[in-house]
Formats: structure tokens, sequence, C-alpha cells
């Protein structure tokens, strides 16, 4: 069985401004302390530990993580499984809106029962449970969130979109080449259906590429602890420091050594 779900911990010790952050797969982010307040076209709306955040995949989101008495802390839930059509069925039965943040970005009121699952299943994520055990549990959120009429904010559509598959499977391995022709290989398709199939979800991919590369490069620092910043840019598959430290500037508005210092300090 392929992965079921991944659960990343986000902290800062410093006011932490970043934009256009990638998300890839439907995702819950849990704010565990501090504030996070989410940036849009000069508006601002914050999230505590009373709310969460639900991500359509592509959502890009732009945001300040504030700590306050402690240090900034959050969760982000990935799901790699899809609902059943029963319960996105449900769900349709129970529909419900809630507050877009940004787009293909939605604040939802914390339940109760709601983080209880969380934490069970963020708890799953370090256990030596088997995926079979893992997707009962996602599964049961799922039912639970579909009985909200909360789904859809994570799932639009039950299938993934061709880029979106793409970004799940480069982030599989990001530091690797990826030629293109053997990304197509993985999806039964020649390069040319590939690169035609990606216009037409007006997507290229070497910018999907680019994007999973560097949303890696956050996930290193954060949980490596990994401050050397060309060791950090071969890890992400860049050759030369000078060329990803550029790019990560002009991606999320910050240098890596800016970055760096709001997770560790100066």
């Amino acid at each position: 069985m392929s992965r079921i779900f991944h659960v990343s911990e986000f902290t800062s010790q410093q006011i932490q401004t970043v934009r256009n952050v990638k998300i890839h797969s439907p995702s819950i982010v849990q704010i565990i302390s501090g504030k996070k307040s989410l940036l849009n076209l000069g508006n601002t709306q914050s999230i505590s530990q009373s709310n969460l955040l639900f991500c359509e995949p592509s959502a890009a989101l732009s945001f300040q993580n504030r700590p306050t008495t402690k240090k900034f802390k959050s969760r982000l839930f990935s799901f790699f499984i899809t609902p059943s059509d029963e319960q996105l069925h449900l769900n349709q039965q129970n529909l419900s809106q809630e507050k877009q943040s940004q787009p293909n970005a939605h604040i939802v009121p914390l339940t109760d029962t709601c983080y209880d699952m969380l934490s069970a299943i963020a708890t799953l994520a370090h256990d030596d449970v088997s995926p079979q055990s893992k997707s009962y549990w996602v599964k049961g959120l799922f039912q639970y969130l579909a009985e909200q009429g909360q789904l859809h904010l994570l799932f639009p559509s039950k299938h993934l979109s061709l880029a979106q598959q793409v970004s799940e499977y480069l982030a599989l391995h990001p530091a690797n080449e990826h030629h293109i022709e053997q990304t197509a290989l993985q999806f039964n398709m020649s390069r040319a259906t590939l690169i035609r199939k990606l216009n037409q979800e007006n997507k290229k991919f070497r910018e999907i590429l680019m994007e999973v590369r560097l949303n890696h490069a956050l996930n290193i620092i954060q949980h490596q602890k990994i401050t050397n910043i060309a060791i950090i840019a071969q890890a992400c598959g860049y050759l030369s420091d000078a060329k990803f430290s550029l790019r990560f500037k002009e991606k999320f508005g910050l240098s890596v050594k800016q970055y760096i210092e709001t997770v560790y300090g100066k």
C-alpha cells in the first residue's frame, strides 16, 4: 500500500513571514502554539488553536507565523488517499460553507472530536502500525468531515489533476534529477503527451519540480536541522547554492538565511 498520510511540524522562534508556499496534497493545518496570520491581497485573517485551515491541493499560502509566550508551532496533515464515493455523496447532503481565507484554503472551527482524531493520527505517524490501520483512521476522519459537510474543503474533486499527481510523485524524491521523460513513463504517457496535458492545466514540468524542491528546502531546515546553505541546496537537487538561494528568495519572499534565523534564532 502506498503512502496514507504524512504529518509535519513547523516552528519559529521569531516572527516568520513567508509567501507562496505550495500545498501539493489535500492538507489540514493545526496550530499548536502561537498564531498564524494569513496574508491575502492586503487582508489579514488569524488562525489560533481554536481553528483549522483546510487546504485543497494546489493552494498557495502566504502567511505570518507569530510566537506568543512559546515558540510558534503547527502541524501539517497531508493526505494521499481519497474519500469513498459514499463519503463524498454524504458530504454533498450535509454541505457547509466555511470562511475562505485564501484561494483554495478555508478556516474551519476546531471541534473536540476533530481534535481527538487529529491527535490520534499524529500519534500513528510515529508508531509502527500497518498502512491498513493508518488508512482506517484517515477514512474515519473523512467520514466525520463528510457528516459535518466539510470534506469538499479538502477534496473539491475526487480526482487529482495531473499537475497535482506529478507534484506528489516528484515529492517522493525531490533531490533526484527527474527528467521529464522518466516522469512521463511513470504516468504511462509520452513526453509530448505529458507536456500537452500539463499545458492544458496551465502548468509546466520545470515549475512543478522547482516548487517541490523549494518546499523540500523548508522541510529540511525545519526537520533535519541543517543550516549550511550549500548542503540544503544539494539536498534539493541544486548544483549551485547561489541559484538555489535566488530561487528561494524569489519564491518565499525572504532569504534562506533569514528563514533559518526565524527557526533557530540568530
